[in-house]
């Protein structure tokens, strides 16, 4: 089995790894997995593995020989953002962990600070990869232009995968892996999930609304395109 999972943080990827790494022994797995270790790096870089998974982006996915089966799975950008905020909350090692067990960040704060807007549009920047994500929203040229770019472009990348999934249908997604694989995947386990629930969708304000509307603004019109192309 060659396969390429390509995991965007908070959108139940570790479920899927781990229902892969039950199902599938042996696998010759590359040791990257973060963000920085894939950072510039390319297939050559690191190549001859049977499973490449964690957090590349397409920058990265883009070099993968033809004969790997390339997989992601997305989420609804609201719930990923929660799910991001809660995780925070909950992880003491987190670098912005402090910020929010002290009171110093709110949702809304956390997602308006200029400093963390490496947290803004986190699908896009893994879907376009960051160089790309760089060259088209942090461009001179019109919001409306921007997005339109980047939902084209996001949609040819996604022309490559074999499998996209979506976090709340994970079991189906799973499922078809199996099937896109040749391998019995058992249903993924809850995994990772976050100790600590600061926040959700019906104790949000208006403030933190409008912080996740400015946060998402790429991702959001790219994850109505992916539900209504490759997702039905």
């Amino acid at each position: 089995m060659r396969l390429a999972f390509l995991h965007i943080p908070k959108s139940g990827g570790i479920s899927v790894e781990r229902a892969i790494a039950r199902a599938v022994g042996g696998l010759n797995i590359c040791p990257l997995y973060f963000a920085h270790d894939y950072d510039a790096k390319s297939y050559d870089d690191v190549s001859g593995f049977d499973l490449y998974q964690g957090h590349f982006d397409f920058d990265f996915a883009r070099t993968l020989p033809a004969d790997y089966i390339r997989t992601v799975v997305v989420r609804d950008p609201l719930d990923q953002a929660i799910s991001m905020f809660n995780h925070i909350g909950s992880r003491e090692k987190h670098p912005l962990h402090e910020m929010i067990a002290e009171g110093k960040a709110s949702f809304a704060k956390l997602w308006t600070d200029k400093t963390l807007r490496a947290l803004h549009n986190t699908m896009a920047k893994y879907l376009l990869g960051r160089s790309r994500y760089q060259a088209i929203c942090l461009s001179d040229e019109t919001q409306a232009k921007r997005v339109n770019s980047a939902i084209g472009e996001i949609r040819e990348n996604l022309g490559t995968f074999d499998l996209v999934g979506v976090t709340s249908r994970l079991n189906t997604f799973v499922r078809d892996l199996a099937k896109a694989t040749g391998h019995q995947i058992s249903p993924p386990g809850i995994e990772n999930t976050n100790k600590t629930l600061l926040i959700d969708r019906a104790s949000m304000t208006k403030a933190d609304i409008a912080a996740f509307h400015r946060a998402t603004w790429v991702d959001r019109p790219v994850f109505e395109m992916i539900t209504d192309e490759f997702l039905n």
